[in-house]
């Protein structure tokens, strides 16, 4: 880079000198300020700094006027000129300094992120992994149980003793020996349901499935309840077919009512199974509530042919639209 030239005004102006002064003043002024601020006789903290400046006016005056002395003007503009190169180059380095900084932040920004990245890719890994274990188990447990139980398979009836969302309590007789033990089922319309798409109640029996061996390997069979709880069943039907077609049952007394609904119920669980009860209970059930047996299902249901049958069968006027 090329070393600064002192202005010539600027170089007057350290000398404290007017414009245009003869060499002879010029010479004189130097001796006299050199005397003052040389280092080594003043005292001043600044002297050395000063001194510096007197001697590079000196020389920028003596080659001004070895150079025959040129017009203020074009000093000025020699001036400007180099203040305005040297402005431009401070300027320029302060954009590359900023352009690198910027680089720097980026890189950093950008590394943060792939390490951050990293991190998520890493913990997302580890659920993934956590979660495909816990699967893994609860399927070792339940082949376990299931394996336990078919290969010594032996069968009793269950009691349901107690209920929370999602789970009941039950429990058997083995010999005489009394197991109690918990299930989960589906819940809906704050009741639990059986897999065969019914309500659970208390005191309910269900066929229980465990091992002759180690009855504690059991499970539940919702889809044999004992005769008790399968004639509920029918009875919670009948009420289902009475309020969802009274065109079909309204004119009926309550005697006929009684041996017809039950006629129907019974040609609709042996035409369509325990889903056929399911759906008259929650026939205005949403999919998003109950995805087994809603509002969808009741119509698809409504629509089979086998369903007219069931009302014929029975000498029951079929139903000639859905009712509210």
């Amino acid at each position: 880079m090329a070393r600064y030239q002192l202005g010539i005004l600027e170089a007057f102006q350290i000398l404290d000198l007017e414009y245009g002064a003869s060499m002879q003043e010029i010479k004189r002024r130097y001796r006299m300020l050199a005397k003052e601020w040389h280092p080594d006789s003043s005292k001043h903290p600044n002297a050395e700094q000063r001194f510096s400046q007197i001697a590079m006016a000196y020389e920028r005056l003596i080659q001004w006027d070895s150079r025959g002395r040129p017009s203020p003007g074009q000093t000025r503009f020699e001036y400007l000129r180099a203040s305005a190169k040297k402005e431009a180059e401070e300027k320029e380095r302060k954009a590359k300094r900023r352009k690198e900084l910027l680089r720097k932040l980026r890189l950093k920004k950008e590394k943060a992120e792939r390490e951050q990245a990293k991190q998520y890719r890493m913990a997302f890994g580890i659920l993934i992994l956590l979660a495909m274990l816990y699967f893994l188990s609860v399927q070792f447990i339940d082949w376990y149980e299931e394996d336990q139980i078919d290969s010594h398979p032996a069968s009793t009836y269950a009691s349901i003793v107690a209920q929370e969302p999602y789970a009941v309590h039950f429990e058997f007789y083995v010999n005489g020996k009394r197991y109690v033990d918990e299930q989960r089922v589906g819940f809906v319309r704050n009741h639990n349901k059986g897999d065969n798409g019914l309500p659970i109640k208390q005191d309910d029996r269900f066929l229980v499935n465990y091992s002759s061996e180690d009855p504690e390997y059991n499970e539940l069979n919702f889809n044999q309840p004992d005769l008790t709880t399968f004639n509920r069943y029918i009875s919670d039907a009948q009420t289902d077919l009475v309020e969802l077609f009274t065109s079909s049952f309204g004119r009926m007394n309550s005697n006929d009512i009684e041996i017809k609904t039950r006629c129907v119920a019974l040609q609709m669980f042996h035409e369509f199974g325990y889903d056929s009860w399911a759906d008259l209970r929650y026939s205005d059930e949403s999919f998003l509530d109950n995805g087994a047996n809603n509002s969808i299902t009741y119509g698809n249901f409504i629509e089979e042919e086998a369903f007219d049958k069931c009302f014929e069968n029975c000498n029951v006027s079929v139903p000639l639209e859905v009712e509210d």
